[in-house]
């Protein structure tokens, strides 16, 4: 069993990739948006399990908490994203 926390650091251009909304890309657009550079911090919970010698199962679930430089685009609904992974692995 693991638990850590973190950040992670996403570039101005990245973000806007993504996020950004522009009316000269899509002129129907009411309202634009460029997005920011944003350190968007998480915290992960890891489960791991010994099958065999080489075979396991994982599960971790993962929580990032968005920056504003993300959330303030119009596309962004929530504050956070929550990923959920169970499976099992093979290590050679």
């Amino acid at each position: 069993m693991s638990f850590s926390l973190g950040a992670n650091w996403n570039s101005e251009k990245l973000v806007d990739y993504y996020y950004g909304i522009s009316k000269e890309r899509d002129p129907k657009v009411k309202a634009s948006y460029q997005g920011k550079q944003s350190v968007n911090p998480y915290l992960r919970f890891a489960l791991k399990h010994d099958l065999s010698e080489h075979w396991r199962v994982r599960v971790q679930v993962k929580r990032v908490f968005l920056a504003a430089g993300t959330t303030n685009s119009p596309l962004v609904k929530e504050d956070h994203v929550n990923t959920v992974f169970a499976g099992v692995t093979y290590d050679f």
